[in-house]
């Protein structure tokens, strides 16, 4: 996650179309929600339960959206075997010493 609470990544369907998907924390949001604007899904989080859930042993965040989409945000652990850099902004897995 950057320093301004929120994370991007996105999935390439071909050279110059790809989907964007951000998931970031909002001061002023109430609840969970999800927006898409025909190029990206935008999930806004209230800051206070994103700070809660990166900093504890929480795994996700289940919510529902203003239009009713069911909202999982789950962390992303390690590999048990290792992906390389891949693995370097994931989250240590529970119980691995």
């Amino acid at each position: 996650m950057s320093g301004h609470g929120r994370v991007e990544s996105l999935i390439e369907f071909s050279p110059g179309q790809a989907l964007v998907y951000r998931l970031e924390g909002s001061f002023h949001a109430k609840s969970v929600d999800a927006a898409f604007d025909g190029q990206a899904i935008r999930v806004t989080v209230p800051a206070h339960v994103m700070t809660q859930w990166a900093e504890s042993d929480q795994v996700s965040i289940e919510a529902q959206s203003s239009a009713g989409l069911q909202l999982i945000i789950e962390k992303d652990f390690q590999c048990l075997h290792g992906r390389g850099e891949q693995d370097r902004d994931a989250y240590s897995r529970p119980l691995m010493s």
